[in-house]
């Protein structure tokens, strides 16, 4: 298993420079440059072998790019075997087998949360504002702790 993005935009990006979702998990093959090289080749070689599907996906990348303000990796080699590795080392200090590691709440720095319960009243405003500075954070969270279970005696009320 191998991580390609720390988060949902990022993951958007890789599919964004290889133009075909499909292509991604050929991926996990690859750990060197030079297969990157050839892999990229590939792609842009199967592009050209089906131009009706290179116009549909340079169209649907194009509308991505121009809705969600995203944009093709520079160097996905860089980012994918380099980067990205990196960046879970720094946010999961203990190793797992599944490669997505342990990561401490106190090893964040800063962490905030949305909080609400049962009785409380949500605003709308609050919670867009909460969305979306979480959602630049390379691991956030939308909820730390839910609880969704409720005794045998609350429900019988």
């Amino acid at each position: 298993m191998k991580i390609i993005a720390r988060n949902l935009a990022e993951f958007i990006d890789v599919v964004l420079t290889l133009k075909d979702a499909s292509m991604i998990e050929n991926l996990l093959n690859y750990s060197k440059k030079k297969d990157y090289d050839k892999f990229l080749k590939w792609v842009a070689k199967e592009a050209e072998a089906d131009p009706e599907h290179s116009e549909q996906s340079t169209y649907v990348c194009s509308r991505i790019q121009q809705e969600l303000n995203r944009k093709p990796i520079d160097d996905l080699y860089e980012y994918v075997e380099v980067i990205v590795p990196e960046q879970r080392k720094k946010m999961a200090p203990i190793p797992t087998f599944d490669t997505l590691g342990v990561v401490s709440t106190h090893a964040v720095a800063t962490h905030e949360t949305f909080s609400m319960n049962r009785d409380s009243t949500i605003n709308l405003k609050d919670l867009e504002h909460f969305s979306r500075e979480m959602t630049r954070q390379p691991n956030w969270r939308l909820f730390e702790t839910c609880n969704f279970s409720t005794s045998y005696r609350t429900m019988m009320n």
